[in-house]
Formats: C-alpha cells, structure tokens, sequence
C-alpha cells in the first residue's frame, strides 16, 4: 500500500466537509446503528466485516428494499 501525504489526507477531508459528504456518512452511519437495534443484531465497527448486521446488509437479497414506493 503506498503512503499518502498528510496534506492529502487534509484536502480531501475539507472536501467532504464542505460538500456534505461527512454529514451524509454520519447519517448513514446513525441510521445503520438504528436499524442494526431494530434488527436486534449487533453492528461491530467500521472495520469490522463479519459483525452479524454486515452480513446481513451485504449478503441478503431483499428486493423489497430496493422498490421505491
């Protein structure tokens, strides 16, 4: 993996703060926590790929779920 500068890593942050890119992860990210409770399965962490609701979001084929209404 190759290193990246730090000045990269800061332009790019600025770059999702002033888009909004931040703001609609930490939303994903408070509705996955919201709807893995609902599920009644745990959600791990960011890194973590085989907590119960990662499997579950990414290994069901639910096409309901993809049906706008």
């Amino acid at each position: 993996m190759r290193e990246i500068q730090q000045e990269n890593i800061k332009n790019s942050n600025k770059i999702f703060e002033v888009t909004g890119g931040k703001r609609w992860f930490k939303q994903i990210e408070k509705k996955s926590a919201e709807k893995a409770k609902e599920m009644n399965l745990e959600i791990g962490d960011e890194n973590d790929k085989q907590s119960p609701y990662f499997r579950e979001v990414y290994t069901r084929n639910n096409a309901e779920k993809h049906i706008r209404k």
